[in-house]
């Protein structure tokens, strides 16, 4: 999937709209989980915490910080296979 040019989105925008979730997942690293943000209405569905790194936090040349992002998009990809098959 192509994200250039795409734009975040706040969790309350959807919240307006109607939309309800069974599940939340947070990927906040373990430094920052007590920072991730909060989903309103989070009472009727279950949060889940998926600690990984910070992409915005990779260092090195332009191709290290892409090497890493990639990396760090592939754990997250690999996370939600399992959540899947387990569901």
């Amino acid at each position: 999937v192509e994200l250039a040019g795409k734009q975040t989105h706040s969790v309350f925008q959807y919240f307006r709209e109607g939309r309800r979730y069974h599940y939340v997942i947070t990927v906040c690293s373990k430094e920052a989980e007590e920072r991730c943000p909060i989903f309103p209405g989070i009472g009727k569905m279950k949060r889940l915490h998926w600690p990984f790194e910070d992409p915005s936090q990779a260092s090195g040349t332009q191709e290290e910080k892409l090497a890493k992002v990639r990396a760090i998009r592939d754990q997250i990809r690999h996370r939600i296979q399992q959540f899947i098959a387990e569901s």
